[in-house]
């Protein structure tokens, strides 16, 4: 719907979402083949390709592919970092049951997520939907970029 919103064919919108998932593939790819980051620059990385990726797609609908590509890319990186980054912040004393205490919000919100956006997208269109998820990507920044500056001496 998104790209469709951008007068794009069905068929030209299939295609260029379909980038999605070799994009996310590829971030996991590069991950372990690039020089060793810590998670929290890697969080950084993700949040700034998925605001990129965001306000591409919401702005320049002649590289829509373009903005899917990098939100593919941060949002394979950010699967990543669903284990390590807890990790680097918390250490390995209590890991997994961290873990199971922090599972909790992502899944209920990732069950929210199509009820909420299908209505966003029913009441306001999809430029707005996208300029929500582009300004939650915004916080996202932002908040990695605090936790940077609580400078945890991890991995």
């Amino acid at each position: 719907d998104i790209l469709m919103s951008k007068e794009m064919s069905l068929t030209t919108a299939v295609s260029i979402a379909a980038l999605l998932g070799p994009s996310q593939v590829g971030a996991r790819i590069i991950d372990m083949i690039a020089p060793k980051k810590t998670a929290l620059k890697t969080a950084l990385i993700a949040s700034v390709f998925i605001l990129l990726g965001l306000v591409l797609l919401l702005l320049t609908p002649k590289i829509a592919f373009v903005g899917v590509i990098f939100f593919g890319l941060g949002n394979g990186m950010r699967s990543i970092l669903k284990g390590t980054l807890p990790l680097s912040i918390f250490g390995q004393k209590g890991y997994a049951v961290i873990l199971g205490k922090l599972a909790g919000l992502p899944l209920v919100t990732q069950a929210a997520t199509p009820f909420i956006g299908a209505l966003i997208i029913q009441q306001f269109g999809t430029s707005v939907f996208v300029i929500i998820l582009a300004a939650l990507a915004l916080v996202n920044i932002i908040l990695v970029l605090v936790l940077q500056k609580m400078r945890f001496n991890t991995p």
